[in-house]
């Protein structure tokens, strides 16, 4: 849905008239996209969750907080902070190990 759309449903909303199915449609997909975020200086923003074409339904992945996670995993990756085990009873026994 782009930004001249959205501006001609919230226009026929304003002036009071029903919408029809589709934009109802287009305008709840879009929504489900959108999270709203008190910040620290008492503004409410709203901000998308998920990138356009993505499932609605995985946009925890897309949170900002979930995003720095998979940074720290990546740089973890890349500094070789990591390792392999060749089946349960060796992950078990470095974890015993500590």
């Amino acid at each position: 849905m782009t930004a001249e759309e959205l501006q001609r449903i919230r226009a026929r909303v304003d002036a009071g008239e029903p919408l029809d199915a589709a934009s109802a449609g287009a305008l709840v997909a879009k929504v489900q996209r959108l999270q709203a975020v008190l910040a620290d200086d008492l503004v409410i923003r709203i901000r998308p969750i998920a990138p356009r074409g993505e499932d609605p339904t995985q946009a925890w992945f897309w949170t900002p907080k979930w995003q720095q996670m998979e940074r720290e995993a990546d740089e973890d990756i890349a500094a070789g902070r990591v390792k392999q085990f060749d089946g349960v009873e060796s992950f078990l026994a470095d974890l015993e190990a500590g």
